[in-house]
């Protein structure tokens, strides 16, 4: 029996067309570097000089890092930060964690604070119809034996090509949450007892 065709182009020649379309209209450069530019320090409270500083140590526990752009499945493109996640997280760390000793009676010894990073993508996957913009942010900070775990994520959906403005934007929420979470999360890791 010969195969039936409902004269509906495939899933695959729909992927190839609208990608075509996306390259011919100017809307994506395949292949292309998108890059994120994150100042940690516009997360954080100004701090009236904090006189001491406490050793932050970040260390990338990633399993994956998924930072790339995409169309239907098909790579456009990857996304890098500037600075370096592991910069960018090391200098939020320190100034949260600077600040809030600042507003506190001193604590002794001045605890040391290691930092992995378990999630820092950025991701666009996409229907014919628009693009899921999604950038997620997951810390595990631990101080003696305490252990405390942050977070920020957001989305954002575009019908048009997900741009650098419009992932800066979704990239600016998810460190604002992130930014909150980590003030609760070294709250706590630093009111409790630090047993080296």
């Amino acid at each position: 029996m010969g195969q039936h065709n409902s004269g509906r182009p495939s899933i695959g020649a729909a992927t190839a067309c609208f990608v075509s379309m996306l390259v011919m209209s100017g809307c994506a450069d395949v292949g292309e570097v998108t890059v994120l530019t994150v100042d940690a320090q516009a997360y954080v409270s100004a701090a009236a000089n904090p006189q001491r500083t406490v050793i932050v140590e970040v260390y990338d526990i990633r399993q994956t890092a998924r930072r790339e752009r995409t169309a239907l499945d098909v790579s456009m493109g990857n996304i890098r930060f500037e600075p370096p996640e592991d910069q960018i997280i090391r200098e939020l760390v320190q100034a949260k964690a600077d600040s809030l000793l600042g507003q506190r009676a001193a604590i002794e010894p001045l605890p040391n604070i290691l930092c992995g990073i378990r999630v820092f993508d950025a991701t666009t996957p996409s229907t014919l119809l628009y693009w899921d913009m999604t950038v997620e942010i997951e810390l595990v900070l631990r101080a003696g034996n305490e252990e405390r775990t942050a977070r920020g994520r957001a989305t954002g959906r575009t019908f048009i090509w997900p741009t650098q403005e419009r992932l800066a934007k979704i990239t600016h929420m998810a460190m604002t949450v992130l930014a909150d979470d980590l003030e609760i999360a070294l709250t706590d890791l630093l009111a409790a007892p630090i047993n080296e």
